[in-house]
């Protein structure tokens, strides 16, 4: 009897201990689920419902703030360096490319890999999404690698003409160099992207099927539906007032898309002009659709 009462004095602090330790450790300073934790980073399943930024944090990352400014005439892809790891990609044209790395908070549980977003930017702005979701309590919910490429001014990832300012083929290469390097899971890589770095994003998945699990482009346009292209799941964002790139193209491409059997998801937003930072854009049923994405396995957006 004796050492049973010691034996259950014993496991007891243990059991409330492990989970608690566990959870903090894989989490950093929030914790979000003890062991679930776990579960969280291998089916992509939040376990945080407040991801969604406030109105302050949403002034802070708009077009017309001081701080989107600054960066804005510094290349910079984010605003938070402190978050990001730079670096620098050379090109095969020879051109050094900065580019920046966010990392989910260590040590990363044993055996887990984590999805890998790319951000791609509008021209001559920064990259509103990776902004987005490297806020702490939204990162904690959707743990993920995130790439943001920073291109010079004036330089694109894609266009229809396809001139010499475009920089599409380093993207790629990056990706395949960063699963090199990480805990990555290579059924999990996903691209984000605005303006004509959403132009970039189509260019990706055209040029390289096998290599997405999912894409978002967010007001932007493309000029034809491939057979490569429509192999990955599409949600496709775009302002009604965007004089830009009219919403009527990519309503023909969204019909188009359809009609060829591709999974793809359409939203049109009323009032909302060409912009990258409007808070609908980043609702937490778009992160939510993303991360459920894996290759072959394709799911549409409710």
């Amino acid at each position: 009897m004796k050492l049973k009462l010691v034996f259950l004095l014993c496991t007891l602090p243990m059991l409330f201990f492990v989970p608690y330790y566990y959870g903090y450790k894989t989490t950093g300073k929030t914790r979000i689920g003890g062991f679930n934790v776990v579960q969280n980073y291998l089916k992509g399943e939040n376990l945080t419902k407040n991801t969604e930024l406030n109105p302050e944090e949403y002034n802070q990352i708009s077009p017309t703030s001081s701080l989107t400014t600054t960066f804005r005439q510094h290349h910079s892809a984010v605003m938070d360096e402190t978050l990001f790891e730079k670096s620098k990609y050379t090109a095969s044209n020879n051109k050094a490319i900065d580019y920046y790395v966010q990392k989910p908070l260590q040590p990363w549980p044993k055996d887990v890999k984590f999805p890998l977003i790319v951000h791609l930017h509008d021209k001559n702005e920064i990259a509103f999404s990776a902004n987005i979701i490297t806020k702490p309590r939204i990162s904690n919910a959707y743990p993920a690698f995130n790439l943001a490429p920073a291109l010079p001014a004036d330089h694109v990832f894609a266009d229809l003409s396809d001139n010499d300012k475009t920089s599409p083929e380093f993207v790629s290469n990056l990706v395949k160099d960063l699963l090199q390097q990480y805990p990555i899971d290579e059924n999990r890589v996903y691209i984000i992207g605005c303006g004509y770095g959403a132009m970039g994003a189509f260019h990706e998945i055209d040029k390289n099927p096998d290599l997405y699990a999912g894409a978002i482009t967010i007001n932007g346009t493309w000029h034809q539906v491939s057979k490569s292209l429509i192999q990955t799941p599409l949600l496709i964002m775009h302002g009604e007032s965007n004089k830009v790139f009219r919403p009527l193209n990519t309503r023909q491409f969204v019909k188009e898309a359809k009609q060829a059997g591709a999974t793809i998801g359409y939203k049109e937003f009323e009032s909302m002009g060409h912009t990258c930072s409007y808070k609908g854009l980043y609702a937490k049923n778009v992160w939510d659709w993303l991360f459920k994405q894996r290759k072959q396995s394709a799911i549409a957006l409710k």
